[in-house]
């Protein structure tokens, strides 16, 4: 492909993106709407406007990595494992003098600091440096817990495409939070709030969003949706626990002589 042949093309993606009556931006204002509404336009293609919710995950990996530039990931990592571990070292500290009435040492205290360091360091560092891997990992986790819920009436790929119609939008507005806080206040403090706050507001939306599916998509009063909603958080809530015991199930084997 010749030099001006990519650049009509990079300039073509990008009118698309931009343009706010078809393509991304109109997507994205109909998910942020009522994404199972967008769902069921898109799947039955009644509106052709409309776009796959993964090319729009795509065209935000740009904006993703910019915003990484702004605030480096292990910045950010390095700013929440530190709050993470005086929290933690805090109430170890309460309860240990609660329950023996004595006081830890600075170096007892400095060790249980480093523990709480370690203990969290390997899946922040994973998730900092590999958004996009956690970003789809939470498509799948979902598009599992609505076919599990509504197996009869979605397929595998229909519920991976609602799961990324919802995630999309909760996504957006949740990281539009934290990172608004880290442009305010920056890496100083607060940081765990903030990345609390959003993952509140998340849970929120998406809550929001699966009661909706019951009730206005398919149709079930609200008693019904409300426990297939559950169904589904529950569901998702199972897959990690279900997949971390399959892994220390197959690290005993390995391990036994």
């Amino acid at each position: 492909m010749t030099d001006e042949a990519t650049n009509v093309s990079a300039t073509k993606m990008v009118k698309d993106v931009l343009d706010s009556k078809k393509g991304a931006l109109y997507t994205l204002k109909k998910t942020f709407l009522a994404p199972w509404r967008a769902f069921d336009a898109f799947t039955k293609g009644t509106d052709k406007a409309l776009v796959s919710p993964f090319k729009i995950l795509l065209a935000i990996l740009p904006i993703m990595a910019a915003f990484e530039f702004v605030f480096p990931n292990d910045q950010m990592m390095e700013a929440l494992l530190q709050e993470l571990a005086h929290i933690s070292t805090a109430g170890y500290e309460a309860g240990y003098e609660s329950a023996s009435g004595q006081q830890l040492t600075e170096q007892e205290l400095k060790a249980r600091y480093d523990q709480s360091l370690e203990e969290n360091a390997e899946w922040l560092e994973f998730l900092g440096e590999y958004p996009i891997v956690s970003l789809l990992l939470n498509v799948i986790i979902f598009a599992v817990g609505l076919k599990v819920v509504y197996f009869k009436r979605l397929s595998a790929i229909e519920s991976a495409y609602l799961s990324a119609y919802m995630i999309v939008p909760t996504t957006i507005i949740s990281s539009g939070i934290l990172y608004s806080w880290l442009a305010i206040n920056g890496f100083d403090s607060g940081l765990l709030f903030a990345l609390g706050a959003s993952q509140i507001l998340y849970m929120i939306l998406m809550l929001v969003y699966l009661f909706q599916v019951g009730k206005s998509y398919y149709g079930h009063g609200a008693p019904g949706a409300v426990i297939r909603t559950v169904g589904v958080l529950v569901i998702m809530q199972l897959i990690p626990i279900a997949i971390g015991a399959a892994g220390a199930a197959i690290g005993l084997v390995n391990q036994t002589p």
